[in-house]
């Protein structure tokens, strides 16, 4: 297989709103159960992928992590009225080939901004995510390794693996994951 740059190429530097790290560490802190503390996350009346209301540009910001494994970030997008029902119906992209921070094992900086498409995308698309588990090997990813996605019901366990919400301090859309089975062996 041919090697890929762990960085992409198009990558630019966004800095990050003070404190936001900070605020995501206290929205979900560290080896506490989200599950527990923050439920309303979980709840089935709330969204869990971006759906865009109108003609928009998407760009992915890297804050943070805290994840022993070498993780794959890629993304998808699909009309509102057309979601996948399979794994196999997603045309989709990497966001970060390894989405580890400096010092953990990657590349990345707080700030590190990737465009996703090449223009806009028309209101009413729904951009998904998945993490594709210690997918980084070297300059390849193995697609191959257990994989969570926003469109969850996807995922081999069929459970919510992330979390997304709208940091209303920051004004920005955060999305998480957690890269272990939930009541598994995760710290939640």
């Amino acid at each position: 297989k041919d090697k890929i740059d762990e960085v992409p190429e198009d990558i630019k530097y966004l800095k990050p709103c003070t404190d936001l790290a900070d605020s995501l560490r206290i929205h979900l802190p560290e080896s506490e159960n989200i599950l527990i503390n923050n439920a309303a996350l979980f709840s089935d009346t709330i969204q869990k992928n971006i759906v865009l209301t109108k003609e928009s540009e998407v760009y992915v910001t890297f804050i943070d992590e805290a994840a022993s494994y070498l993780n794959t970030l890629c993304w998808y997008s699909y009309n509102n009225t057309q979601p996948p029902l399979a794994k196999s119906a997603i045309a989709s992209s990497v966001v970060f080939p390894n989405i580890s921070k400096t010092g953990e094992g990657g590349q990345l900086e707080p700030g590190y901004t990737v465009k996703l498409g090449s223009g806009k995308f028309p209101a009413g698309t729904v951009i998904g995510f998945f993490l594709v588990i210690n997918g980084w090997n070297d300059g390849v990813i193995n697609y191959n390794n257990q994989t969570f996605f926003t469109n969850y019901e996807l995922n081999e366990n069929g459970k919510q693996q992330h979390v997304l919400f709208k940091e209303s301090y920051f004004d920005y859309i955060l999305i998480g994951f957690e890269d272990m089975v939930f009541e598994d062996s995760s710290d939640n």
